[in-house]
């Protein structure tokens, strides 16, 4: 994060509720070699201080820390202003807002300023490999992971998800009711893992199309939900152009569907669904894949791929099996065929070959942090090579 930091006079920590952007910010602050100063916009005093943001921030100087940002929607406006009058004298990391709120026109003329650095939830690599299973049934929050029970981690859980109905609602354009997000995010979390039809789900919610849409747009924004998106090769029949829809956090769904145990868990019909949401999430994490490189290709019969990166021209395909062995279905030639991909890896539920016909390798999720190697010509960002760092120093 000081990298960020030193290069950008704006940095935006952005992801989901409670996944520690407040504890990273205090870690930086404490690191940093000069004056900081952070404003809690959570707090009504920061707030009236900061009424006229461009005026009560122009003398800043070192680290300026605003957290909960989307409290204080002129300060995205006030921006340049802001900086122009600091100049280099000052560094911004600011907690809390969206992706949405830093690409907007009237920031075009700093966005070589601006840096996004979206913070997801504790990852394999953080947690150990042996704590795959824990990681699964909870969720990447900390205060879920980290519980004494799994009583106590669903309590945690359900006063998240009521923090999730009454708070992320209101980030961004009219406020929505509680009432209406709560029946939704439980109507929706019967979709995870599904491609969705927003008419139907529309209807079957008793609502407008563009009702959904904004609760969908309400709940990506806040890092709720993953929307991936359809890719079409162009060159078969029956490709669908419909969205899937995955909760971000296993711990959240797992919540709204009232499975508070592995044993119940593993026993739902959810679990292939769920542990394949989890699967993929852990993947994008260890791979660092932005949300504009991952998509997903469907078919009408059923066939597909589950996960598709695209970066710098490559194509990467991911298949999760939540089955008893792995194996090369049909469905994976045709994908490696029709869409011409440069690499297929499987992700599989339990121990077994590690690899398949063709070179396929396949990875367990206890295995992941450690066998997923990115392939040449493929671009390793700045974050994925300091968790290789990282992995590296833990088998010293």
């Amino acid at each position: 994060m000081l990298r960020y930091i030193r290069r950008h006079r704006v940095v935006a920590l952005v992801g989901a509720r409670q996944v520690g952007k407040s504890s990273l910010a205090e870690e930086v602050a404490a690191r940093f070699e000069g004056p900081t100063t952070i404003h809690r916009l959570d707090k009504v005093p920061a707030r009236q201080r900061l009424v006229v943001p461009e005026r009560a921030l122009a003398g800043s100087k070192g680290l300026v820390i605003l957290d909960e940002v989307q409290r204080l929607p002129r300060l995205f406006l006030a921006l340049p202003k802001i900086l122009e009058a600091t100049g280099d004298q000052a560094r911004f990391l600011l907690l809390g807002g969206t992706p949405k709120n830093l690409l907007t026109p009237s920031l075009e003329e700093i966005k070589d300023d601006i840096a996004i650095h979206e913070l997801p939830g504790l990852s394999l690599h953080e947690v150990g490999s042996e704590n795959f299973e824990r990681l699964w049934l909870r969720g990447g929050k900390p205060c879920s992971f980290t519980a004494k029970t799994p009583l106590d981690s669903f309590e945690w859980r359900t006063q998240h998800t009521l923090d999730i109905i009454e708070a992320d609602p209101q980030r961004s354009g009219p406020p929505i009711a509680a009432g209406p997000m709560r029946s939704f995010l439980l109507s929706l979390a019967q979709y995870h893992g599904r491609v969705l039809d927003i008419v139907e789900l529309a209807r079957s919610f008793g609502v407008r199309s563009s009702t959904v849409q904004r609760y969908l747009d309400v709940l990506r924004e806040s890092s709720v939900i993953r929307m991936l998106e359809p890719k079409r090769s162009g060159r078969t029949a029956g490709e669908l152009v419909l969205p899937k829809v995955f909760f971000s956090d296993t711990g959240v769904l797992h919540n709204l569907t009232g499975l508070s145990t592995l044993a119940e868990l593993e026993a739902s019909t959810k679990a292939a669904l769920s542990w394949k949401g989890y699967a993929m999430e852990s993947v994008i994490q260890r791979i660092r894949a932005g949300a504009s490189e991952c998509s997903h290709w469907s078919l009408k019969g059923g066939q597909g791929l589950d996960l598709l990166v695209t970066r710098g021209g490559m194509r990467w395909g991911f298949e999760f099996q939540y089955i008893e062995n792995p194996r090369l279905t049909a469905s994976m030639k045709l994908a490696v065929q029709e869409l011409k991909l440069d690499r297929l890896d499987v992700v599989h539920k339990s121990v077994g070959p590690t690899m398949l016909d063709g070179g396929i390798p396949v990875h367990t999720l206890d295995s992941l942090p450690r066998s997923l190697r990115l392939p040449d010509g493929f671009e390793r960002r700045p974050e994925f090579l300091e968790m290789e760092q990282e992995l590296a120093e833990a088998e010293i």
